[in-house]
């Protein structure tokens, strides 16, 4: 794990972000939170450079990662986003639920219902 912290932070420091966002691409979201966890506890990363690191995700990727990540770390970076940040992300969110409910409908997975936000 410490080796791919210290990638990341390396890759992060050094502003080399395409190749940051190119490594991070490849990666399970799983791994990625998991890191993110680890930098955030060795106090090894800021907030603001957390808030960059998952900017430079793919969408997909940060949504997946940011599911995996502990409830604090993602207050944290939910408090980090800007207002059109944060509308962005509940938008992205809603039209997850209305695939998983569309999908739902039609295949028989009423628990998935049980979670999906007012309205969507």
């Amino acid at each position: 794990v410490r080796l791919m912290t210290d990638k990341i932070l390396d890759l992060l420091q050094n502003k080399k972000k395409v190749e940051l966002k190119s490594f991070l691409s490849t990666q399970n979201p799983a791994d990625i939170a998991a890191w993110i966890e680890e930098l955030l506890e060795g106090d090894d990363i800021a907030k603001e450079e957390l808030l960059l690191l998952y900017r430079i995700l793919p969408k997909e990727i940060a949504a997946d990662t940011f599911v995996e990540m502990s409830g604090d770390t993602q207050e944290m970076l939910i408090k980090s986003f800007s207002d059109k940040e944060l509308r962005s992300f509940v938008q992205d969110v809603k039209i997850f639920f209305v695939v998983i409910n569309s999908f739902c409908s039609g295949h028989g997975c009423p628990e998935m219902r049980k979670g999906a936000p007012a309205g969507a």
